[in-house]
């Protein structure tokens, strides 16, 4: 076989043996192989074959193998030893057939890099009120807390999964607007004895009843006094870092500070995705065993990690593992958003068509970046770009998460039932 390169869904590929000259008795040929590839996971060698005498060729089948993990490529160099016959390897390169799976090479969200400053500065110093345009270059020092706990009175917080307070069950129907606001529904309309079970009488499935917004998350919401003092009134996220914090998805990183130029980090990214599920779903998920070797049990986000494993909103960064301490970027978090809304929704926000030129249709989150983008979550770093390699801080993610909470949510006083 010449150099070349296959696809994990590529079947098999056939490996020929060549003589110079034909054999003057037979010659067995066993292959060997080394690479990066794992044999019997991404690939199977052949029986060894024989080379008749009289003959210059015979031919092998290397199998190849999807083992249903996104990846990078990898290679297969085969090789076979022959007594007084000069053998040149071949490489064979597998591609992954996976490309829209966020859990594996290092520009996705499950496996973020060291890329960019600060994701959401297009000027200098600028404070404004745009969401998507915060100030000047910060990506501070990694907070391996991002959320201590009032009553903690050390470092780390030993309670990351504080819910907060309880908050209404309305029951709106987002797909069936001829029976009003209180129907479970979503589909044609029928009679509902209990419009606020949150059960559908057709089906008996659970289905999910968006909540009435908390008022002191609406956007015109007034803020008396704002829980940190390293959050100035100037800031674009100043709202919304004492949203989530009345919502119980933020203590802050201390008593009085929020930190808000800090990065955010997978480790704390998994306490902020699990405490905003807890809040909208009205319980905390379930916390799921990980493979992840590189977890510490005694973490403060251990268990939040697990509760996002279980919900299938990460598959860590390789088989074993989380990767805890590394930056999310703005692509990692678009995806990490996205899976969030469907599993608390049921189904995946639509894709819409995005105005950004740099991303590319290639990017595993392009699709989810559309979404968020559809549900009013980002505007972007600019009226054509998105930035997706810059890092996320954590005035941005209050943001970020603040608006999911109101896309999965219905404003007081209101009888809109779609998101």
């Amino acid at each position: 076989a010449d150099d070349n390169t296959v696809g994990e869904d590529g079947g098999s590929v056939t490996v020929t043996a060549t003589l110079d000259e034909a054999a003057t008795s037979a010659v067995s040929v066993t292959l060997t192989a080394t690479g990066t590839a794992t044999a019997d996971e991404d690939y199977t060698l052949p029986a060894a074959f024989t080379i008749a005498a009289g003959q210059t060729t015979a031919t092998g089948t290397v199998q190849i193998t999807d083992d249903e993990t996104p990846e990078d490529a990898e290679t297969v160099i085969l090789t076979t030893t022959a007594t007084d016959l000069t053998v040149t390897p071949v490489t064979l390169t597998i591609t992954d057939n996976d490309p829209d799976d966020p859990d594996t090479d290092d520009t996705d969200p499950d496996d973020p890099g060291p890329d960019g400053t600060d994701p959401d500065d297009t000027g200098p110093d600028d404070t404004g009120p745009d969401p998507d345009d915060p100030g000047t270059d910060d990506t501070g020092t990694d907070d391996t807390d991002p959320d201590t706990d009032p009553a903690d009175t050390g470092t780390d917080d030993t309670d990351p999964a504080d819910p907060g307070t309880d908050d209404p069950d309305p029951d709106t129907d987002p797909a069936d607007p001829g029976t009003g606001t209180d129907d479970p529904d979503p589909g044609t309309d029928d009679t509902d004895a209990d419009p606020d079970d949150g059960i559908d009488p057709g089906t008996g499935d659970v289905v999910f009843v968006r909540p009435v917004r908390e008022a002191l998350c609406e956007l015109d919401a007034t803020i008396e006094v704002e829980p940190f003092t390293d959050v100035p009134e100037s800031s674009f996220a100043y709202n919304d870092v004492a949203c989530i914090f009345m919502l119980g998805v933020t203590t802050g990183t201390s008593a009085t500070t929020y930190s808000p130029k800090d990065t955010v980090t997978r480790e704390q990214m998994a306490s902020f995705l699990a405490r905003l599920y807890a809040k909208l779903s009205g319980t905390p998920a379930p916390v799921t065993e990980t493979p992840f070797t590189d977890v510490d049990e005694a973490s403060f986000a251990s268990a939040d990690i697990g509760r996002i494993f279980g919900l299938g909103i990460t598959t860590g960064t390789s088989a074993t593992t989380y990767s805890p301490k590394e930056t999310v970027t703005r692509e990692q978090m678009a995806s990490f958003l996205a899976r969030l809304y469907a599993k608390i929704n049921g189904t995946p926000a639509p894709v819409t068509e995005t105005p950004f030129t740099d991303v590319d249709e290639a990017s595993f989150a392009y699709a989810d970046i559309g979404r968020i983008f559809g549900l009013g979550i980002t505007t972007g770093t600019s009226s054509t770009t998105y930035s997706p390699k810059d890092p996320v801080t954590r005035e941005q993610m209050a943001t970020f998460l603040a608006n999911l909470y109101r896309t999965l949510t219905i404003p007081q006083g209101s009888s809109e039932t779609s998101p």
